[in-house]
């Protein structure tokens, strides 16, 4: 190769370099735009939100709600989150279940094979599964219920 060759591919790379140069050049530019424009439009978000009543809401009962969607459900209809226990005897099964602030007629207990099933003004709440306790289906005779304060009592006989 002569001098020659050599200078004009070196100029070859040098404008190649210049050309990367322009496109990351503006690349950088287009990018501080549109963080400049963003930043101005989360100030007039923020703004905004100073003048409504955003900032005056119970933020933690909020998230609460949101974090469980199924209770956020519940809470809409008026209907409670319930708590059971199951309690294993040797001639039945008894089921303690807490049920706050629901009126008796609001409440229906569904039985099928060995699954109960709790409605509150038509909704279900929760099935229960006795499949461990009971080797064989729920007889609607061989079921008591008992309903006082907000206790619901169910008594199963084996």
């Amino acid at each position: 190769m002569d001098d020659n060759q050599k200078s004009k591919y070196d100029d070859k790379k040098v404008k190649v370099k210049k050309d990367d140069s322009n496109i990351i050049n503006r690349l950088i530019s287009t990018t501080r735009k549109f963080i400049n424009d963003s930043q101005k439009k989360l100030k007039r978000t923020f703004e905004n939100l100073k003048i409504s009543e955003f900032f005056n809401t119970d933020w933690v009962q909020v998230l609460s709600i949101l974090s469980n969607p199924i209770a956020m459900d519940f809470m809409i209809d008026g209907i409670p989150k319930i708590f059971y226990d199951v309690f294993d005897y040797d001639d039945d099964i008894e089921i303690i279940i807490d049920i706050p602030n629901v009126p008796k007629e609001n409440i229906q207990i569904k039985t099928h094979y060995k699954t109960i099933k709790i409605y509150v003004k038509e909704y279900l709440i929760e099935k229960i599964d006795l499949s461990k306790y009971l080797k064989r289906g729920i007889k609607v005779k061989n079921v008591n219920c008992q309903y006082e304060g907000r206790i619901l009592k169910i008594k199963i006989i084996k």
